[in-house]
């Protein structure tokens, strides 16, 4: 029903949706009124006709602008416009839907606002004008980026176990004694042939197989002489060995999930993929984080929406004459993680010469978000140009080298 007591019901070419969890927004222009006064209907998605609500509004190939959303509130509604009315769906940035909001309708940020906005940007593209922030929607790539989304996520919820098991195999280490904390991997080879005290290790080192691997002989029977022949906690042994085998299962199941990761990288999102691995210190648990951050078409985005979509555009105050800047907290988590851990590798001394760490270097008062930003950038660039990363100084950095010595 409309918000505006409207009961008229009719199908509409342009039509701009506001999703949320358990409510969609609709709204569609009306002749010789402004914006503002659009009428809006919502549908409950509790209610198990909503599709049929939904199809109800929209006529055949029908232009639909709704604002990027997550792919499980969006996928359904999706579904149900193309299977049924063939809609022709456009994804819309959320600065762009709160961009022409402020401008033409309000600052007053509702979901009937949004709604109407986004009828107007719906408007605006079925007109032949160009909109910045919006892209063309497809189903089958958004259900890849998803697929990608979900591997990223239990990739990160697998080293988080990981961490976990190895901190609490890591205590018990110490219980047992201080020295086996830090000759961690050893100790774990100790545990596989059920040996965990410092006098079954002992007796290990007295008693290794000649077809175990040198290198470990070694480092077992170091180990063992740098410790009294104790016993330990049963208790405390039964524990560490238990933690370890499932320590052991969650990185199986970590390089697994690296494994599918760079198998759906290379099958669905090569292009980019092969040329962000050109950039040193690439990962492609960073590269699909970041795609999925940019819906799969980083190379499709304007560079201040793709900065953004990462997380790496700082928030500006300003007061006077005073111009401040600090870091922004949104955006999908695991891109802005990956950004900032590559970042840091790219930082290290280790690695080739590279913009990011001149950059960083350059400026005496630059700070670590100011060098996420210029990765972020050095993505957005490498994204766009077919022979990948090249890197090579500017005259600005040659300066700033010779000023130096």
């Amino acid at each position: 029903m409309p918000i505006d007591g409207r009961r008229t019901k009719r199908m509409s070419h342009i039509i701009g949706i506001d999703i949320g969890k358990d409510k969609i927004h609709i709204s569609t222009p009306t002749p010789d009124e402004p914006p503002k006064q659009w009428v809006v209907h919502v549908i409950d998605m509790k209610d198990p006709n909503w599709w049929h609500d939904l199809i109800g509004h929209v006529s055949h190939n029908a232009l639909v602008a709704a604002e990027a959303t997550g792919y499980h509130w969006f996928a359904p509604i999706a579904r149900v416009l193309i299977d049924n009315r063939a809609a022709n769906i456009w994804y819309v940035d959320g600065r762009t839907t709160r961009q022409v909001r402020n401008v033409n309708i309000s600052k007053h940020k509702t979901d009937n606002m949004d709604a109407r906005a986004l009828t107007l940007i719906a408007q605006r593209l079925a007109g032949g004008q160009a909109q910045a922030g919006c892209y063309p929607f497809n189903l089958e790539e958004l259900t890849q980026v998803n697929h990608l989304r979900l591997l990223v996520n239990a990739h990160r919820r697998s080293i988080k176990q990981v961490t976990r098991r190895k901190n609490q195999l890591r205590a018990l280490a110490h219980s047992v004694w201080p020295l086996l904390s830090q000759r961690l991997p050893t100790w774990r080879t100790c545990l596989t042939y059920n040996c965990v005290s410092p006098a079954q290790i002992h007796w290990l080192a007295e008693n290794m197989e000649t077809k175990m691997d040198g290198r470990r002989r070694r480092h077992i029977a170091n180990l063992a002489s740098l410790m009294p022949p104790i016993d330990a906690d049963p208790v405390i042994e039964t524990q560490s060995i238990n933690i370890d085998a499932a320590l052991r299962i969650a990185e199986s199941e970590t390089k697994d999930i690296e494994s599918e990761i760079t198998e759906l990288l290379n099958a669905q999102f090569p292009i980019i993929a092969n040329r962000w691995r050109t950039i040193p210190a690439s990962s492609d648990i960073f590269i699909a984080a970041l795609l999925v951050a940019t819906y799969g078409k980083p190379d499709e985005f304007e560079r201040d929406n793709f900065v953004a979509a990462v997380g790496a555009a700082p928030l500006w105050r300003s007061s006077g004459k005073q111009h401040k800047t600090k870091p922004r907290k949104t955006g999908y988590r695991p891109a802005v993680d990956a950004l900032h851990l590559w970042t840091l590798l790219l930082l290290n001394s280790k690695q080739p010469e590279n913009p990011v760490r001149n950059y960083y270097k350059a400026g005496q008062r630059r700070k670590l978000p100011a060098a996420r930003n210029k990765l972020a950038r050095l993505l957005w660039s490498v994204a766009q140009s077919e022979e990948g990363y090249i890197y090579k100084k500017t005259e600005k950095e040659i300066k700033n080298e010779t000023d130096r010595t």
